[in-house]
């Protein structure tokens, strides 16, 4: 990933890959798909220059744990747009 990333998602669930795949593949984005936050600092000298992060929440159970999930995301993708999707009842 050290060239320019214009999209990484990060989510286990199988309908936000396959879907996010999709959008890529039509819009013609680079895409890279990790299963959550911790993979993310396994991968942190990859993720310089990211456009777009879109973070499936939906699976944490408190608000600390977003917050500080969001927090990891925004100090190694600096320059990202995060986007996090939570589950209604937050």
């Amino acid at each position: 990933m050290s060239s320019r990333l214009n999209y990484l998602l990060l989510s286990k669930k199988k309908e936000f890959v396959e879907r996010s795949m999709e959008l890529a593949q039509e819009f013609e984005y680079s895409i890279r798909v990790l299963e959550g936050v911790d993979q993310l600092l396994e991968h942190e000298a990859e993720v310089d220059q990211i456009q777009f992060v879109l973070f499936d929440a939906t699976d944490l159970q408190k608000k600390e744990d977003i917050a500080g999930a969001v927090q990891a995301t925004r100090q190694l993708a600096k320059e990202a747009f995060v986007c996090v999707v939570i589950e209604k009842k937050m």
